[in-house]
């Protein structure tokens, strides 16, 4: 998968590309096989502790009323990790994997994430608008950045 990433394609475009192999599962709702089979081809490990963070209930979705923004967390070995749009997660795999070497294009938290939603394998939460900064703030504490 690292030469795939170091090829021409900007990172949009390889992102794209990636997010289409779980764009089936999004839409079938289902993990069949075949599907299973591309996927743990394609990302290995971070599939497999991904799809175990899915149905072990890992994943955490954050609904805040009534602006309605979003966050999901994923609980990881040492922390939780917040998730931004599928394109940012606050573990130190993605930095340096993700960010630094371009190695791939997610880590296990952003998989159990896709996993868990198109599965509905998540626990979801309400919470007023006014928790937002200050649980932001109480990830943020969790982050690699603040290692």
């Amino acid at each position: 998968m690292t030469t795939e990433f170091n090829t021409n394609l900007n990172y949009k475009t390889y992102l794209l590309k990636n997010v289409q192999h779980f764009s089936k599962l999004m839409r079938t709702k289902t993990l069949n096989g075949m599907l299973l089979s591309t996927l743990a081809n394609l990302y290995k490990e971070r599939f497999w502790k991904g799809l175990k963070a899915a149905v072990d209930g890992l994943v955490k979705k954050y609904i805040f009323k009534p602006s309605n923004n979003v966050l999901w967390l994923v609980v990881g070995r040492e922390s939780e990790y917040f998730i931004i749009d599928n394109i940012y997660c606050s573990c130190y795999d993605f930095y340096l994997n993700t960010v630094i070497r371009k190695e791939t294009p997610f880590c296990y938290h952003i998989i159990a994430r896709i996993i868990a939603e198109a599965l509905d394998l998540y626990e979801t939460y309400i919470l007023s608008d006014n928790k937002y900064k200050s649980l932001i703030e109480e990830w943020r504490s969790f982050s690699y950045l603040e290692e």
